[in-house]
């Protein structure tokens, strides 16, 4: 990289005389990866000659050429996590978006938001976990720390920092909670006392293993019951008030096999829906929604309306602390336990990867202990027999 005086056109490097012995050391830096802008990095030093300050300026030049210093020196990290997440938002859903700009400013930006990126430090994230901790709990705090370690790391990339001190952070561990799905008796009780136009849904959520939003954006067109087929394309989501159709979580259809049982319970609802609607003058539409508040299926229901429905019904059976979700943990678990390898239970529950459902369900239960050690005792026995 060249050395040039800086008169009105791009140089590597440059000085200028500001005041006797002080001198302005300015090397260029590159184009800001977002507004494109040349971006530059100054320094005010002392030097004795111009030869001696264009010497300066040389070093500055390689400092920046291997990354010790490549941050602007003013930007502050409020600055930093408005790029960040205008570049992050095109690949969230709104309720993420809601819940990021909720820590942003609440948690994030007046505890850091107003720090130079460039002297941040690790010291700094760790004390704003450590007042979090006094009025939130670890999971909360866990967020944040996602957030400010992807606005950092994205700030490596664009070459604003060198390194990223959120790397070093300690945030707390996040809490394993046990995971307790409704027994075979509650769920007998819970399907029972649900309405005929409740337990279609719920029984369906306690095979197949669907989320809530899936359910609700189910179509009948998306269900193949002579091939005991289900395909999950959508979800249902809320923004703003509004119900939005969006692809499902992992943002990949999948296809989950049915059983006997609940096919019969698909087809009778149908019955019960087409029935429905042609009491009101119309015709269920190729299109209609599986679950739907209203005669013709021609809307879904609201997520959240299901999941106060289900609490309503389990306070109803005093199985207060049972949630909707529970019904997706009782198909992990329960097949699990039944020895279905790890991959076809992640496949069913529309896992991302099959590491996610062990992570989430990787505790022992009783029955998998008393099998585990049947496992061994017989390896053990057929050891000494064959002695």
């Amino acid at each position: 990289m060249g050395l040039t005086m800086d008169r009105g056109r791009k140089v590597a490097g440059s000085v200028r005389e500001r005041s006797k012995g002080r001198w302005q050391v300015r090397a260029y830096a590159g184009r800001d990866p977002v507004t494109g802008k040349e971006r530059y990095i100054e320094r005010t030093v002392s030097a004795g000659s111009r030869r001696e300050a264009r010497k300066l300026a040389t070093l500055l030049v390689a400092e920046i050429a291997t990354g010790k210093h490549v941050g602007t020196s003013e930007m502050t990290f409020g600055e930093l996590l408005d790029r960040w997440f205008d570049l992050k938002r095109t690949n969230l859903s709104p309720t993420t978006i809601r819940a990021y700009e909720t820590n942003i400013r609440n948690h994030v930006r007046p505890a850091l938001g107003s720090v130079k990126l460039a002297k941040l430090r690790t010291i700094d994230i760790d004390k704003l976990y450590a007042e979090m901790a006094k009025r939130v709990g670890s999971s909360m705090i866990r967020r944040t720390h996602v957030i400010v370690r992807g606005a950092l790391d994205q700030a490596r990339k664009w070459g604003f920092v060198a390194t990223n001190v959120a790397s070093d952070a300690s945030p707390p561990p996040l809490p394993r909670n046990r995971i307790e799905p409704p027994s075979l008796e509650d769920l007998g009780r819970i399907l029972h006392a649900a309405g005929d136009d409740f337990r279609p849904f719920l029984h369906l959520a306690a095979t197949t293993g669907a989320r809530r939003g899936e359910l609700c954006a189910l179509r009948w067109r998306d269900l193949d019951l002579d091939g005991r087929r289900m395909r999950v394309r959508c979800s249902v989501i809320e923004d703003g008030g509004r119900l939005l159709i969006k692809a499902p979580k992992s943002d990949r259809p999948r296809t989950v096999v049915l059983d006997a049982q609940t096919v019969a319970v698909l087809r009778s609802h149908r019955v019960r829906v087409t029935e429905q609607a042609l009491s009101c003058g119309a015709a269920l539409p190729a299109d209609a929604f599986v679950f739907s508040p209203r005669p013709g299926n021609t809307d879904p229901y609201h997520p959240l309306s299901m999941t106060r429905r289900f609490a309503r019904l389990c306070h109803q059976l005093g199985l207060e602390g049972t949630r909707l979700h529970d019904l997706r943990h009782l198909v992990a678990t329960r097949l699990l336990a039944a020895g279905i390898d790890v991959q076809s239970v992640s496949s069913r529950l529309g896992h991302s990867r099959a590491n996610v459902t062990l992570g989430i369900y990787s505790h022992p239960t009783g029955q998998n202990d008393e099998r585990a050690a049947d496992a061994i005792g017989d390896v053990v026995g057929e050891a000494l027999r064959s002695d």
